[in-house]
């Protein structure tokens, strides 16, 4: 059976299942790729058949396919790639832990799509001063991988208000920058620092009521001690 009736993109990751004509899984089938001007691979599907193969980022690539197995029959078949112009999209962006802590590592999850070649990579800017300055991060799928779900591990950060950029490519080149006012985050200072110089105020008050109370019962005792010595 043809295993590649669905379009296929420049750069697209291509997962497919090998089966006979009877529609049985073909379990370590061989597939050789080749192209007209005489690009080739061999790639193996597993034990159950699934075979995953990236084509090169080149739109209108005729490639002939021809596939074996074992007590298979050679089959042979051909696709041409089609042209990816569209650009990677941003689906959604969380925090972990949800109110971020100075004292955790900080996790922002970025989910991207694209649909035809995939995504490549894709890149963060973080900064706490409007970007005059910012930290880089990078995340990136392998040829033979094909996630959505890229999680950045910020590390602890100190309190404060930051603000990120994301940047999404895909295996095409296809590029796209996502800046939105709504794309910050806040790390509240720890409750330490409020109750700190409370705790400060507190004491000096304690201990100025001490003093101011210990002088009186001096001036007290004083005066009781001088009315005896007038009696003796």
């Amino acid at each position: 059976m043809n295993p590649f009736t669905d379009p296929v993109y420049e750069g697209q990751l291509i997962s497919t299942t090998l089966r006979d004509i009877d529609g049985d899984i073909v379990p370590y089938g061989r597939v050789h790729f080749r192209t007209d001007d005489g690009k080739y691979r061999t790639v193996y599907a597993d034990e159950e058949g699934s075979v995953d193969f990236r084509v090169p980022a080149q739109e209108n690539e005729i490639y002939n396919i021809t596939i074996t197995g074992h007590n298979l029959i050679p089959s042979y078949f051909s696709f041409e790639t089609k042209a990816d112009d569209t650009k990677p999209k941003l689906l959604e962006i969380t925090t972990s832990p949800r109110n971020p802590l100075i004292t955790k590592n900080i996790y922002l999850n970025i989910e991207a799509y694209d649909n035809n070649s995939g995504i490549e990579s894709v890149f963060l800017l973080l900064s706490n001063d409007n970007f005059e300055n910012y930290s880089f991060y990078e995340l990136s799928n392998s040829f033979e991988q094909n996630e959505n779900l890229f999680s950045f591990n910020l590390g602890r950060l100190k309190a404060g208000e930051f603000s990120y950029s994301i940047v999404i490519r895909d295996y095409a080149n296809n590029t796209y920058s996502y800046n939105n006012d709504n794309f910050k985050f806040t790390i509240a200072k720890p409750i330490i620092d409020y109750i700190f110089p409370i705790s400060i105020i507190l004491v000096v008050g304690v201990v100025g009521i001490s003093i101011i109370v210990v002088y009186k019962g001096l001036q007290k005792y004083s005066e009781i001690v001088r009315k005896i010595s007038e009696k003796i």
